[in-house]
């Protein structure tokens, strides 16, 4: 198994379980995120699979998304923000925002279905983790 192998094993477990925590409590687990960050760091410095300026530029577009939350008082998590530029770092900028597309476009569809079946307003909260997750996942089987 190559890092670049390893590293998207990392990602996809840490997808995992904070969609699952995303879903249940609304929030993301800070702690875990940091480990995760700290280990794909280290693995960005270790293996040469990596292109560096996809990984540059993707923490630009985390820094965007960062200050996006701030500036909507959190209707977008700051959570959601720091998980995306864990993203773009591990996948590179490109992957990383098809993946954040097809995230929303599965979270409008299932918000499609909320409101037509009444089950749903305007104003519900949904977990984005899950979405993300389920992109992530669809990259991988493609």
């Amino acid at each position: 198994m190559s890092l670049a192998q390893l590293t998207g094993l990392i990602l996809l477990l840490f997808l995992g379980t904070e969609a699952l925590n995303d879903y249940k409590k609304k929030k993301i687990n800070m702690p875990a995120l940091v480990i995760t960050f700290i280990l794909v760091i280290l693995m960005i410095f270790i293996s040469k699979d990596y292109s560096i300026m996809q990984r540059v530029l993707g923490v630009c577009a985390g820094g965007v998304l960062i200050i996006f939350s701030l500036a909507t008082r959190g209707k977008f998590g700051m959570g959601d923000a720091l998980v995306l530029t864990l993203m773009f770092l591990t996948i590179g900028i490109t992957k990383g925002i098809l993946l954040y597309f097809l995230s929303l476009i599965y979270t409008m569809c299932y918000s499609a279905v909320l409101l037509a079946t009444k089950r749903g307003n305007k104003n519900t909260e949904l977990a984005f983790m899950p979405f993300l997750l389920f992109a992530y996942v669809t990259s991988l089987l493609l």
